[in-house]
Order: C-alpha cells, then structure tokens, then sequence
C-alpha cells in the first residue's frame, strides 16, 4: 500500500488548504493512504537555535517523511509566492546539510493548493520549482491541481461541497474567471487541472522531463494585485 504525507502550509485553524488536504485524504484511491502531518509547533529558522539543537517537531516531522513513499504540499499563495511559514518549514527540515538527502533526495513529491484568487495557486506552485530541484527530489505533475474562489468549495465545517465542473477541451481545463474580490463572491469555482500526464526530476529545469523527455506545461496568467488573503 502506498503511503503519502501531506502537509498543509497554513497555521490558520480554518484553513482552505488544510481543508483540501483532509478532502484528498477522503478521495485517496484505493490501495492508497494519506497520513496528515502538521507544521505547528516549528519555529523560525534560527542558527542559534540549530545550535542547541535540531527543534523536537522538526525531527518528528524528519521521520514522518522518511517513512513515507511520498509528500503531498498543500500551498497556499501569498503575493504570488510561497508563504513564509511553509518555505520556513522546508528550511529546518533541510537542516543539517548532511542529513537534507536522507530526507529530500529522489523522494515523490507532488504539490496542490487552494486561494480565494481567481488563478487559484499557480503562482505559488511554479515558485516551490526552485526549492523541490534544490533539494533533489522527484516531482510528479500529472495531474496539476489549483482551486480558485475556494471561500465557496468547502462549507463552514470545512468539507468539500459540489462545485460546477470545468469545461475540457483538448486535455485541458479551461481557466474560468472567478473574482476574489467581495463584489464577485458568488463567482465561479475553478478546479483547474493542467493537460497531459509528466512526471519529472527537478534538476535540469522546470520544463523538462529527464526520464521521458516531455514538458511540464505550466498556465501563464497574469500577476494579481499582491495580497495575502485567509488561506
């Protein structure tokens, strides 16, 4: 049975992420298992805290990963990048340099995410490329996940609720427009999927495809007004 970590990058009680992390551990196929591992607890990063040694909290979330076939980030985008509290997170567990591959390297991982924007986290995800080849891990993006308008994907006990599907066209979704600004709230909700299946080692660049020379097709929006909303 394969077993994934997932680890949502919000400490927010109500966050959308967390939400969708519980809603893929719901939706998790058969033969399939995904364990929710939390960030809470984790300090900022410190030199002088490493010092005295390495946080409890980080070593425990050491093993969890280790012990895992793979991991699961649940990003939210603040001003169209990764939220500190997450990148901070990756950061101590890189830590100490010698022990960052025993952890990080050619081990799965694959990233979704949730935003009231309206590209959902696309941003967010294209920014995490850099930090995943660092570390040498093995990214998979068969399936590239952005919820957008996500204030009205889960319900107020933070369970994913019907939503109306995308239109497909040619492999992939078409980007529907869904406001995150408080006049357009009843927009549409976007579950926006990227097109053919690639899987990929970051460590030639974002686009190519080491094992099978295909591309990882990313969408290009626009930037949005920088903000950092409930996520």
């Amino acid at each position: 049975m394969a077993k994934i970590l997932g680890i949502a990058g919000s400490l927010r009680r109500g966050s959308f992420n967390a939400a969708l992390l519980r809603a893929a551990v719901e939706l998790a196929p058969a033969g399939t298992t995904i364990e929710i591992a939390s960030i809470r607890g984790i300090p900022l990063y410190d030199a002088d805290v490493e010092a005295q040694g390495i946080p409890a909290a980080v070593l425990e979330l050491k093993e969890k990963i280790v012990a895992a076939d793979a991991l699961l980030l649940v990003t939210p985008e603040y001003n169209n990048s990764i939220p500190g509290v997450f990148k901070n997170v990756i950061d101590w567990l890189s830590r100490p340099p010698a022990d960052a591959p025993r952890v990080f390297a050619n081990r799965n991982v694959t990233l979704i995410g949730a935003s009231p924007g309206r590209f959902g986290t696309v941003q967010s995800q294209r920014a995490w490329l850099p930090v995943l080849r660092t570390l040498r891990m093995r990214a998979w993006f068969g399936a590239p996940l952005y919820v957008s308008a996500v204030a009205g994907v889960f319900d107020a006990d933070g369970r994913l609720v019907e939503v109306a599907p995308v239109a497909v066209a040619g492999g992939e979704a078409q980007h529907h427009e869904a406001h995150d600004d408080d006049e357009f709230a009843g927009g549409q909700h976007v579950l926006y999927f990227g097109g053919a299946s690639h899987s990929e080692t970051i460590e030639g660049g974002e686009g190519g495809d080491q094992r099978g020379g295909g591309h990882l097709s990313r969408a290009q929006p626009q930037a949005e007004t920088p903000r950092a909303e409930h996520q």
